[in-house]
C-alpha cells in the first residue's frame, strides 16, 4: 500500500496512511538521504519490506517527465536532449520538472 510522509499534506490523494517519515532513507529517485523537512511517499517494494521512501517531487518526476520532455526537447518529441537537463542533480531536476509542470497548470 502506498503510504505518505511528512509535514506537507497529502491526504488528498486518495486514502492514503500517513506514516512516520523515515528519516535518513534514501530515496528511490535521487538516492539523497529522506529528511525531517522532507514529505514524500513509502512505495512497496519487493526487497525492502518497509517500502521505498519517494521525496514528492522525485515520485511526480517519474509521471510527469523531466523539463526538457515537458518542453518537448527531449527524444521523445524528436529532440537531442535528455529528459533532464544533466547540470542538475536528479533532486534538483525532479524539483524543476515539478515547478514547471505546476505553472502549466494554472
Amino acid at each position: 500500500m502506498l503510504t505518505w510522509f511528512g509535514p506537507d499534506d497529502l491526504s488528498y490523494c486518495g486514502d492514503l496512511v500517513k506514516v512516520a517519515t523515515p528519516i535518513g532513507c534514501t530515496c528511490g529517485h535521487c538516492a539523497e538521504l529522506i529528511t525531517t523537512k522532507d514529505t514524500g511517499f513509502v512505495v512497496p517494494h519487493f526487497i525492502r519490506a518497509s517500502g521505498l521512501p519517494w521525496h514528492y517531487a522525485c515520485w511526480l518526476r517519474q509521471l510527469i517527465g523531466g523539463v526538457n520532455h515537458l518542453n518537448k526537447l527531449c527524444g521523445c518529441y524528436g529532440g537531442k536532449l535528455p529528459p533532464d537537463p544533466p547540470e542538475l542533480s536528479r533532486r534538483a531536476a525532479a524539483l524543476a520538472a515539478l515547478i514547471l509542470w505546476q505553472r502549466s497548470q494554472q
